[in-house]
């Protein structure tokens, strides 16, 4: 990331993203990488290896077993059997297709919110062009996904922007 100042701690790219493969167990099982997901708050994004199966996000500002697909139109899903909690050093999840079906091999990349790097926002949108989303990033994202998550929003593709 960035060298630190007087008194603050180095961050390394380790801290703040981490990426994991496992087979899924059908039963609860918890993955250790190190990034502090309770405390600071992030997104995991997992994906069975093999087959047809949704990517499956799930974020803390939604809070856990609240799914959404990148590669659905589905509004947000809400799964006892996906993330189960957001660790100190990881998460844990249970047996749904997108994270841990027995058997299955996946993937999956842990993005912590941190200044300069990576944020979660949950708004409402007015239909106005030009609204404005306060953010915590200290800087001009360069990327924004936007995805309706509920019936209210009416818009259930998702939408990229890069500057």
């Amino acid at each position: 990331m960035g060298a630190a100042g007087a008194g603050e701690k180095t961050l390394y790219v380790d801290d703040v993203f981490a990426i994991d493969s496992w087979v899924g167990d059908g039963g609860t099982q918890t993955k250790t990488n190190g990034i502090d997901l309770a405390g600071e708050g992030g997104l995991v994004w997992s994906k069975r290896v093999v087959g047809n199966h949704e990517h499956g996000l799930y974020d803390t500002e939604r809070g856990v077993q609240k799914r959404l697909s990148t590669d659905s139109q589905s509004l947000q899903e809400s799964d006892s059997n996906g993330l189960t909690s957001f660790n100190s050093n990881g998460f844990t999840h249970s047996s749904a297709d997108d994270i841990g079906g027995n058997g299955d091999t996946y993937a999956g990349y842990t993005f912590r919110k941190c200044p300069k790097f990576f944020t979660v926002v949950k708004y409402t949108g007015n239909g106005t062009a030009g609204h404005q989303v306060a953010h915590d990033l200290e800087v001009t994202p360069g990327s924004i996904f936007v995805k309706g998550y509920d019936n209210a929003s009416g818009n259930r593709k998702w939408a990229w922007y890069h500057r």
